[in-house]
């Protein structure tokens, strides 16, 4: 059903008076998104086809193949049959939502129902698939975080054009405090996304009995430390829907970005790698309330509800002094530019939220063993504070098994970072806060923009904007060093050392490599000139590209040095284990692949540095830029 309302919502739809180009960029990553969210949930439970073209050819496949493989006719009859019933339920939906604006060429609003109906499909298929994953017998599998993100991606995608795609009883609570909905709207939202979380619970429940969802935090963490990463995660959730859905610096009139699902969804894919091994990385009241639906959401449920609503108005405390000009008249709008002091509390707060995430997968990555002897222990004993650990950690796979090859390297590389929720992090907040301070959130990338010339960053800003990062990289480290104590954690593990089969000259040799590509991509995607046949001055894939690089660096390095790529990583990292191990020497070695990268952009675009006047009096380089 969600497969095939999410074609209609994206493909077939009229393009949005607010979009100046033609182009959909998300079409293909919305259908993409649920074809992999809905195969990795549900593929378990009836193998994950979605079509029954798929179906058919899986079932020819697998009987030419054997005779024992493969479901039977009257199965696959089955199958066939709920899915082109699902395609029809599917259309009805759509016609409910969407017909009245795709009948009539007015740009008419939305009933407030139908809104609410919206809400509730959403917000339901949501919870429903958070929910499964915590009933599913065996290991949870280490696609789970990434399957979660594109579910939520793929809704937003969806839904937004009818009900902005909530979800989330603290999304609304943060839309309401910004003044983006009435009080009223708030209530009814939120009443309307607690319903479909327990109607999700409970269809969990009988789906799959006698398992049933459960919440809480993971032993041996106390509810205040799991608590502390829902409201850090939410935070992050709720912010990257201000920044990238509602502010107007992002969504420039007629012409508002693409990137906002892939932003939003990311954040529970980031959340759930780091904090899913602590609190579930619930993200959400009215799942958390499903998932606790055994207690009617009043035990753990509650409690999860009021951290998740704290870090909902935390993001919108903070808002509003990093984008001033939301508030402002036309004209000052337009003239508007932040200030040194925005930008650096910019830089500092995203150098928290990436560095923390990066501490925390590691420490998951460190922590799994003794994780899953939990989960173990669980199932033997039937202990119950270790079975809501044990259902908590399948909620969302917490990172737990996301660094099995990880810990098969030898040495201190066996705790190197986990590239993938880091990237999914990074992708998130330049897509946030790009037009604030360009979110670089490292040192060697902000020297690269030093050294590059074209007077793109002063040395005087550069340098406050390095200090802001290391800052925020610094108080990273504190933050996870709480909860590497409580792991018991070997600090040589966290450290930032090379791998025990390489020295320190290999382990710098591929920070600076792959440093100097993170810098050189920031330096080549996001600085240079606009070409001009573009329409929209919206770039979708800054965030897609800047993110790889990390996913390329911390995979490639892996062994070598754990894939840093950064100063401000560097020292929160070695803050975290309270070992420094090499840092100064990686330091310098990521240093010296900024200035690396400043140079190979000199010689790759000297067309950047031919200044030229535009009409306004602007720079052309300096005008088109991102950020």
């Amino acid at each position: 059903t969600l497969l095939i309302f999410v074609v209609l919502a994206t493909a077939t739809t009229a393009v949005p008076a607010t979009q100046v180009t033609q182009h959909r960029a998300h079409v293909a990553l919305s259908i993409a998104f649920t074809v992999a969210a809905g195969g990795s949930i549900s593929g378990p439970i009836s193998g994950g086809s979605l079509n029954p073209a798929v179906a058919l050819g899986l079932t020819g496949l697998g009987r030419l193949g054997s005779a024992s493989v493969g479901p039977s006719l009257l199965t696959l009859l089955l199958i066939c049959s709920l899915q082109m019933l699902s395609g029809l339920l599917a259309v009805g939906l759509f016609q409910v939502t969407y017909g009245s604006r795709e009948r009539t060429e007015e740009d008419i609003p939305v009933p407030l129902r139908t809104q609410l109906l919206a809400e509730f499909f959403g917000t339901y298929v949501l919870a429903f698939g958070v929910g499964s994953t915590a009933c599913l017998p065996g290991p949870p599998s280490v696609w789970t975080p990434t399957a979660l993100g594109c579910l939520l991606a793929a809704l937003v995608y969806s839904l937004a054009p009818i009900s902005g795609a909530n979800l989330n009883p603290a999304v609304s609570l943060c839309l309401g405090l910004v003044g983006e909905k009435k009080p009223a709207e708030v209530w009814k939202f939120a009443a309307v996304q607690i319903l479909a979380g327990l109607a999700a619970g409970i269809s969990c429940c009988l789906l799959f009995a006698p398992a049933a969802p459960s919440l809480g935090p993971v032993q041996p963490f106390s509810f205040v430390s799991a608590g502390l990463l829902e409201v850090l995660f939410t935070f992050l959730l709720c912010f990257a829907v201000l920044n990238c859905a509602v502010s107007k610096r992002t969504n420039p009139e007629m012409d508002g970005n693409q990137s906002y699902g892939l932003a939003i969804g990311f954040v529970l894919t980031a959340g759930a790698h780091a904090a899913g091994g602590i609190s579930g990385a619930v993200l959400n009241p009215a799942v958390a309330i499903g998932l606790d639906i055994k207690h009617v959401g009043v035990h753990y449920g509650l409690t999860w509800c009021l951290f998740q609503c704290l870090g909902s108005v935390f993001a919108a405390s903070v808002f509003w002094p990093l984008r001033p000009d939301q508030r402002m008249p036309v004209e000052e709008f337009r003239a508007y530019k932040p200030t040194l002091r925005t930008k650096c509390a910019a830089e500092c707060l995203t150098a928290f939220i990436f560095v923390t995430t990066v501490g925390l997968c590691q420490l998951n990555s460190n922590f799994s063993t003794s994780v899953v002897s939990a989960h173990a222990i669980s199932n033997n004993n039937n202990n119950a504070t270790d079975a809501v650990a044990a259902a908590t950690i399948a909620v969302t796979d917490g990172a737990a098994l996301l660094s099995t090859a990880a810990r098969e390297v030898p040495g201190a590389a066996s705790a190197a970072i986990a590239a993938w929720p880091s990237a999914a992090c990074m992708m998130v907040l330049v897509y946030c806060l790009q037009h604030v301070s360009g979110c670089y959130s490292n040192p060697a990338v902000t020297l690269a923009l030093i050294t590059s010339g074209r007077n793109y960053l002063s040395k005087r800003e550069g340098g406050f904007y390095i200090v802001a990062q290391l800052a925020g990289g610094l108080l990273a480290g504190l933050f996870c060093a709480g909860f590497r104590a409580a792991t018991g954690t070997n600090a040589k593990l966290v450290a930032p050392l090379p791998g025990d089969e390489f020295g320190p000259v290999a382990a710098g040799f591929a920070e600076m490599i792959f440093t100097a590509l993170l810098a050189y991509v920031v330096l080549a995607v996001c600085t240079t000139t606009r070409p001009a046949n573009w329409t929209t001055k919206q770039r979708f894939h800054i965030g897609l590209a800047v993110g790889a690089c990390y996913v390329v660096g911390g995979i490639a390095a892996l062994r070598l040095s754990g894939g840093l790529l950064g100063p401000a990583v560097t020292l929160g990292v070695a803050l975290e284990a309270f070992n420094w191990g090499l840092a100064h020497i990686f330091v310098l070695w990521q240093l010296a692949g900024a200035l690396l990268a400043g140079c190979l952009f000199r010689l790759t675009h000297s067309e950047e540095f031919k200044v030229e006047d535009d009409e306004d009096g602007d720079t052309v380089a300096s005008r088109s830029s991102v950020f």
